[in-house]
């Protein structure tokens, strides 16, 4: 039997066992029957990816499965969330005739994104409701909407007199499938803490699931998802990649540091999220497969964002002082015995900062940092056209210049006027969730909490993003991240109680009554 169906095998019976396991675990925070349906169409997606011959054929198949389901679930939004990472992102060309010869890229990022998302946000625009029109705009976040359209209308002006035509169209359209879809119909969406919850949930599902699926890449060092591409004949994405003797796992991330991306998103949801599970084993087993997934993308940027992750959560919130007392005690416990274990010397060469295991991506890091900032100084304000040209010393053995720092990309593409907006859109969002969680920390711990776990996901994503390319399902997580944080902020505006004291400050308006809800 050949290898490509040995691991389709493989992946249902993991995975199937996963969905089972974890079904007890988030039973609270999922509907029974969202969890069975999503749980189906993630195996459905699955059986399509590494059965049909076609890509194409995969699409079809896969947009009549999702239009279903987007129909059939009480939160698409969860649905969403929960099939990011169902199958690798593989992109093809979507050709055209005459002139127009190719369309636009697509892959299941985007799927997901019309066929999901795009029809619930017609829903609500058709159903708009009087609480939307009476709430008074959240100061906050009509900056960050600005700034939002600010840097996306700099980067489409700044490609306008290069591009033609259809270029500069479809330019348009998948900004608008990648980042405007996505974003505003999760903020406008997410009206409850339940849907929000629900949401993070799904996320956590789809990494607990994956976890085992990323070990077994690892310790075996074989791709399970690669076979998928080369029976499509699609141009080569998924590649082998090691650290040491260990094959670095990538599952359906296409990437090892964009799955240690996700598993850093999903340990940020994880820390809210287990305080919501009765069940002691339960929260542990969520731990030990987020943590055991990390670990085997062998990805060092995306560690040390978890180690903030895991440290902004406890700082933030109710108790926070003492909350971070012990969780620094617990690292410096692990840490303590990690070194006098007898792996500590093979341990210690993998860590970031320490470990001397592929040193030269960091000498290269280096060197990508230095040509970058001389471009910048050159053009300073709105980056240099075609950048890449004057990058050709960066170019590596597989032929390809990576530019491994999504801040360094956007600076080199729209100068700091565009880096500008980028950060201050994610930073005004940040700041205007953790102030409205600290204003809810004394009275509802459990709405606190939870702005807890998306601000620090976002900080984690923020800081890891600094470590890779903006591709693959980066830009979807992150601003699905940064529209689930926007909805808990316009959550806080809509709820009603007079316990909550009046608050003002420079990131949201006064925040008037809010209900108290049990912490459990």
């Amino acid at each position: 039997m050949p290898f490509h169906y040995k691991a389709l095998i493989l992946v249902m019976v993991i995975t199937t066992i996963m969905f089972a396991l974890a079904r007890p675990v988030l039973g609270t925070l999922i509907a029974p029957e969202d969890y069975a349906r999503r749980r189906n169409v993630w195996l459905a997606l699955t059986v399509a990816a590494f059965v049909l011959p076609s890509f194409w054929l995969f699409i079809a198949v896969a947009a009549l499965v999702l239009a279903w389901a987007g129909m059939k679930d009480s939160n698409p939004v969860a649905l969403y969330m929960s099939l990011l990472l169902a199958v690798p992102p593989i992109q093809e060309y979507m050709t055209g005739l005459g002139p127009v010869k190719n369309i636009i890229s697509f892959d299941h990022l985007r799927l997901l994104s019309l066929v999901v998302l795009l029809p619930l946000g017609v829903r609500m625009w058709l159903r708009r409701r009087e609480d939307d029109q009476t709430l008074a705009p959240i100061k906050a976040l009509t900056v960050a909407h600005v700034l939002l359209f600010g840097y996306l209308l700099l980067q489409f002006g700044l490609r306008f007199p290069y591009l033609s035509v259809t270029a500069n169209l479809r330019s348009l359209v998948e900004t608008s499938i990648d980042v405007l879809i996505p974003y505003f119909v999760i903020v406008y969406h997410c009206r409850t803490r339940e849907t929000l919850s629900d949401a993070m949930a799904s996320f956590a599902l789809t990494m607990i699931v994956l976890a085992p699926l990323a070990m077994v890449e690892s310790v075996k060092g074989g791709l399970l998802y690669q076979g998928i591409e080369d029976r499509w004949g699609t141009s080569a994405m998924i590649q082998y990649m090691t650290r040491g003797d260990f094959l670095r796992a990538q599952v359906t991330s296409g990437n090892s540091i964009v799955l240690g991306y996700a598993f850093a998103v999903a340990l940020g949801f994880w820390l809210y999220l287990q305080s919501r599970i009765p069940s002691a084993a339960g929260r542990w087993m969520g731990t030990a497969a987020i943590v055991s997934g990390l670990a085997a993308a062998l990805a060092r940027g995306p560690w040390v964002g978890a180690l903030v992750t895991l440290v902004v959560y406890q700082a933030l919130g109710p108790n926070a002082g003492r909350r971070t007392i012990k969780t620094v005690a617990l690292l410096v416990v692990v840490a303590g015995v990690t070194l006098v274990s007898p792996y500590a010397d093979k341990i210690v060469q993998f860590l970031p900062f320490a470990g001397d295991v592929n040193s030269e991506t960091i000498g290269y890091r280096q060197h990508l940092a230095e040509v970058s900032w001389r471009l910048v100084q050159e053009n300073p304000f709105f980056g240099t056209p075609f950048y890449m040209a004057y990058m050709e010393e960066l170019r590596q053995g597989q032929g390809i210049i990576d530019i491994v720092n999504t801040y360094a990309g956007v600076a080199l593409s729209s100068g700091l006027v565009g880096l500008a907006l980028f950060s201050g859109f994610f930073l005004v969002v940040t700041l205007a969730c953790i102030q409205t969680l600290r204003t809810y920390a004394p009275i509802d711990p459990d709405f606190s909490l939870l702005g807890a776990g998306l601000s620090a996901s976002l900080i984690g994503a923020l800081l890891i993003i600094a470590t890779t390319s903006y591709y693959l399902s980066i830009p979807s997580i992150l601003y699905g991240l940064a529209g689930l944080m926007a909805a808990y902020v316009r959550l806080s505006r809509s709820q009603r109680s007079a316990d909550l004291p009046e608050v003002r400050g420079p990131f949201t308006q006064q925040l008037e009554d809010v209900p108290r809800y049990s912490s459990r």
